[in-house]
This record gives C-alpha cells, sequence and structure tokens, in this order.
C-alpha cells in the first residue's frame, strides 16, 4: 500500500485572513483495468492532532476525481 502525503501546510493567519481557505485534491487512476479503492485524511495540528476529514473514495479504471475539502484552519 502506497502513502502519499503532504505533510503539515502552515496555513497561519496574515491580518485576520488565512491565505488557503479550500484545499483541492486531484486523483488519478491511470490504471486501464483495476478500479482503486484510497482514503483521504485531513487533519488539524493543534496541541493534539485532530482528523477532520476522513473519506473512503473507489475508483473506477482512467478515472479522475477533484475534492475540495474546507481549510480555513492553522
Amino acid at each position: 500500500m502506497a502513502i502519499y502525503t503532504t505533510g503539515p501546510i502552515d496555513n497561519s493567519s496574515f491580518m485576520g485572513v488565512r491565505e488557503t481557505q479550500i484545499v483541492t485534491v486531484n486523483i488519478v487512476n491511470r490504471d486501464a483495468i483495476n478500479p482503486y479503492n484510497l482514503v483521504i485524511q485531513g487533519f488539524v495540528l493543534d496541541v493534539v492532532r485532530t482528523m477532520y476529514v476522513n473519506e473512503t473514495v473507489n475508483l473506477a479504471p482512467n478515472q479522475v476525481l477533484t475534492k475540495n475539502y474546507f481549510a480555513d484552519l492553522d
């Protein structure tokens, strides 16, 4: 099983506004035969790590999927 991660993304506010409001995830299954299942997880890193996105996605062969997630968080 492959794991892909961005690592922590700094979204601190500047003058009361955060630079990033939405995170877009583009997923491509380039396999012509096999479908794939994956899990998308998003966390807020504060004093504790809190999961706020946990979604299972099923991709058909040659399917492209774009998902948008709320990101107006530190």
